[in-house]
């Protein structure tokens, strides 16, 4: 069509794609848990740990889902309903 300009086509690599089973739809609406601080977190457990898959910012609230007494991490869900392992020290009460 004349008179329109069609944007730059940008294809996402494969680290934008949230992996099958770590989205929770639909997502939370109540909270057990906020970050103390900017805190990475991880869509796999802590053995096949590498860089973090993204970051939750200071003050974001999230709830636990899962913590085994005897790790120091845990799984939570936050806002969007991703499924996540974080430093279970990283959370604080609401």
């Amino acid at each position: 069509m004349k008179g329109f300009l069609r944007p730059k086509v940008n294809i996402l690599g494969e680290e934008a794609l949230v992996p099958k089973g770590k989205a929770v739809s639909p997502p939370p609406n109540k909270f057990s848990h906020r970050l103390k601080d900017r805190q990475p977190y991880y869509y796999h457990s802590q053995s096949a740990r590498g860089k973090p898959d993204g970051h939750f910012a200071k003050g974001e609230s999230v709830l636990l889902v899962r913590r085994d007494a005897d790790e120091e991490t845990c799984w939570v869900l936050d806002a969007r309903g991703l499924y996540v392992e974080t430093l279970y020290t990283a959370l604080e009460g609401l």
